[in-house]
């Protein structure tokens, strides 16, 4: 390849682009598709660390097509120390009918994909990961075939210390994504995933990092031995059978908030806490669920808080909270609205703190809206040292708050067809208040009696 390597006369293979190009030179891909037979080193076993960046033409024009190359197509950063920066953008990576081994091995660097698909790759590991940063960002999985899309593993001084981001991913395909960084330092963050139909499994995680996540249709697990957060995520018709959804182990604290869980089926937990850990379930709402909702083993806690629980489990069991019988574990609901349906019930003692017992007046139970209703009895009833709702009132309880900064109260009026009589005197009421937000009456007739009817009639 005498190429000169300039937009006029390129190289002919990213290879020589490689190994010509400085550090923090970007190397620009052009339109069509190229075979890359050997392996990638952006300084590998060169004595020097190139910092790279690979920038295509878009993942619909610019393909690698990774062909054998024995073990890896890139490898690279593990005599630097954490100086590797490398990236690549708006390219599609496409598998060859070989396999390979793991297709980026990423050693000891800053590491990012955007705008990349990852296409039909044969291989045991997709990306293979110790002691770096990597960042995978607005890209596409397309019919993976690999055993892990990300892994990570610790190095000969018992390195982990991974931070792995994954951000409005796009994953199509009917087979299982699977994530494992089982070290204590690994931090695996997720942002704005949609899973649908398929199995989303995060086996091990050191410390978790969830947000805007909706999982539906889907068996999911995530199992996190170092701590962690989800937030305002939606979790839904999701069947796990004897799968627990989250399992949070070892003593360190999880939180979960802000998150809707509703038609999921689960034997021995949505959430299960295990290994002296302690979670905390914020404004949170769980409906329509069908099985155990909180498991409690070997002496860990939970506390559920702001948060609504509507449970008709009669079809998989009566009780929504199970403990494996050890004497130190525990359960609290503070400032929470249960509704138990036919005779379902917690099964288990736990402690109660301003828990009320009644019908959260969902908007639409039928139709999976579980926005509240005016006048339902979550409103402005959660903790009133809670961070105040967006609107600028008291907490709801539930993961949906009701906005009343738009809310106009209605000047009620009524009257009656007459007001004076002879007993027995029968009355007619009419309602005159005009709002089409009225949804429900109550009348009281001043003698104990009361009318849930718009319209009612009483007699004196």
């Amino acid at each position: 390849d005498s190429n000169l390597g300039n937009n006029s006369n390129p190289f002919f293979t990213v290879k020589k682009a490689v190994d010509t190009a400085a550090s923090r030179d970007t190397i620009s891909i052009g339109e069509g598709s190229f075979d890359i037979d050997e392996t990638i080193h952006a300084g590998m076993n060169s004595g020097t660390a190139k910092s790279l960046y690979f920038v295509g033409e878009g993942s619909d024009k610019t393909e690698l097509i990774l062909k054998s190359t024995g073990y890896e197509f890139f490898f690279d950063g593990k005599e630097f120390d954490g100086t590797m920066e490398v990236g690549f953008e708006k390219i599609k990576f496409t598998g060859s009918a070989n396999l390979i081994e793991w297709t980026f091995m990423l050693y000891s660097g800053n590491y990012i994909f955007k705008q990349c698909e990852f296409n039909s790759i044969r291989n045991s590991y997709l990306h293979r990961v110790q002691n770096s940063r990597l960042i995978i960002d607005e890209c596409t999985y397309t019919n993976p075939e690999s055993d892990y899309e990300i892994i990570s593993v610790i190095g000969e001084n018992d390195e982990g210390n991974s931070k792995i981001t994954l951000k409005n991913i796009n994953y199509n395909s009917n087979k299982d994504f699977n994530i494992s960084l089982p070290n204590w330092t690994d931090t695996l963050s997720i942002e704005n995933l949609t899973v649908e139909g398929t199995n989303f499994y995060v086996e091990d995680v050191g410390y978790l990092i969830a947000s805007n996540i909706d999982i539906h249709d889907s068996k999911c697990i995530f199992e996190c031995n170092a701590g962690g957060s989800i937030t305002g995520s939606k979790f839904y018709n999701n069947n796990l059978d004897e799968l627990k959804m989250f399992t949070f182990k070892e003593a360190f604290d999880y939180k979960i908030e802000k998150s809707l869980f509703y038609n999921n089926i689960s034997t021995y937990g949505l959430i299960f806490i295990d290994g002296q850990s302690t979670t905390t379930i914020d404004k949170c709402t769980f409906a329509k669920n069908l099985g155990v909702l909180f498991g409690i083993q070997d002496e860990s806690y939970g506390v559920l808080q702001n948060s609504i629980v509507q449970a008709d489990t009669s079809k998989y069991g009566n009780n929504v909270l199970w403990f494996n019988g050890n004497s130190n574990q525990s359960f609290s609901t503070k400032y929470s609205l249960i509704h138990f349906l036919n005779n379902v019930g917690w099964g288990y003692p736990r402690t109660e703190e301003n828990t009320i017992y009644e019908d959260p007046l969902f908007l639409d139970v039928e139709n999976d809206d579980f926005r509240l209703k005016w006048g339902s009895p979550a409103i402005d009833a959660g903790d009133p040292l809670s961070s105040l709702d967006p609107d600028g009132t008291v907490a709801d309880m539930g993961a949906i708050y009701f906005d009343q900064s738009d809310l106009v109260v209605p000047t009620v009026s009524f009257s009656a067809n007459t007001t004076s009589g002879e007993v027995p005197l029968e009355i007619s009421f009419t309602d005159n208040t005009e709002s089409s937000d009225i949804t429900q009456w109550k009348w009281s007739f001043g003698d104990g009696s009361e009318s849930n009817e718009q319209n009612p009639t009483h007699t004196y």
